[in-house]
């Protein structure tokens, strides 16, 4: 009987002091991308900090316009980003096409967009479903299309790299 209590009582509370099940490290990431870029592309060579910061910066053309990562986030990756303050600036037009330079709802929240550089913001790349998600809407935006997993890691890389 007392077996079966405590039993029980494990199996309550496990859950309670096990990480969250998207938990994860900006490594594991990494691996991650890295056997999706080996099937992607069988000459993959690894992940380049160099590719990462050209594609950051570099400014896409998509049917909604010209954008980069950089638009959104500072040049300098360690920075807070102040958003949604006042009308929606032409640089934040990927993630509210058809909005620029009107009053939205989000305007009157302010919301800081984080650093992306873990070395700023050690939370970041820490919950896989998080990382999944920005990285899909973003790369929508930002490239009008899904990013590939050789540009996320390197793009990763890159930011791994800023101290």
């Amino acid at each position: 009987m007392f077996i079966r209590l405590l039993s029980t009582l494990l199996c309550v509370l496990a859950p309670l002091f096990a990480p969250p099940a998207s938990a994860t490290d900006p490594e594991a990431l990494l691996a991650t991308w890295a056997r999706a870029a080996n099937a992607e592309s069988p000459g993959f060579s690894g992940f380049s900090p160099e590719r990462g910061r050209a594609f950051y910066m570099k400014v896409h053309t998509t049917a909604n316009g010209e954008h980069a990562c950089v638009h959104c986030h500072s040049a300098d990756p360690r920075q807070t980003v102040e958003g949604h303050t006042g009308a929606i600036r032409a640089d934040c037009a990927a993630c509210h096409p058809g909005s620029t330079g009107m009053k939205s709802d989000r305007s009157r929240i302010r919301r800081d967009i984080k650093p992306l550089a873990p070395s700023a913001n050690p939370a970041r790349f820490t919950d896989s479903d998080k990382v999944t998600l920005w990285f899909d809407v973003n790369c929508f935006y930002v490239v009008g299309r899904a990013c590939t997993a050789t540009e996320k890691g390197d793009i990763l890389t890159w930011l791994l790299s800023v101290k």
